[in-house]
């Protein structure tokens, strides 16, 4: 059965392939909405430098800002998992009940709640930045974003 799925895989890769370059993309389009300077916001990856990073007061203006975003891309996603491992190690922390093997908590303090609650704020806060970074649809951001988080899994993963 397996092998059925393999011979299939070189089929499903070939259309994918094909149908990914017979489309052409185009630069703007008419169903785009407007910021407030009046300026069409992209909906497609633009290899533009000059970018807005969250908000407006983040202006990207030269070169060495884009770096130092891309930079800030991959420190975050690398956080971002670094957090989640902390809220696992500390979830593992706690002792279970004893004679409830349903995996409930019910022994945790108060301090490790609000220590959890906090790791939880903030590994949610991040992830969210993070998307909506991607959402500048600038492809040297997105490939930050992708290589803080695949290089955070490949050290941490394993203690997920």
């Amino acid at each position: 059965m397996q092998n059925i799925y393999k011979s299939y895989l070189k089929y499903y890769t070939l259309a994918i392939f094909c149908l990914t370059f017979t489309f052409d993309f185009v630069s703007s389009s008419c169903c785009h909405s407007k910021n407030d300077d009046g300026v069409m916001l992209p909906m497609y990856f633009s290899n533009n430098e000059n970018i807005k990073m969250l908000f407006d007061i983040f202006q990207v203006k030269n070169r060495y800002q884009f770096i130092f975003c891309n930079i800030l891309c991959i420190i975050m996603g690398f956080f971002s998992v670094y957090i989640k491992v902390l809220k696992k190690r500390l979830h593992h922390n706690v002792q279970k009940v004893a004679d409830g093997g349903d995996g409930s908590y019910v022994n945790m303090s108060p301090c490790q709640n609000v220590n959890y609650g906090f790791l939880s704020f903030l590994h949610y806060t991040i992830d969210y930045l993070l998307m909506l970074i991607v959402m500048t649809f600038n492809p040297y951001i997105f490939l930050s974003v992708m290589t803080g988080l695949s290089s955070a899994y490949l050290f941490y993963g394993h203690l997920i």
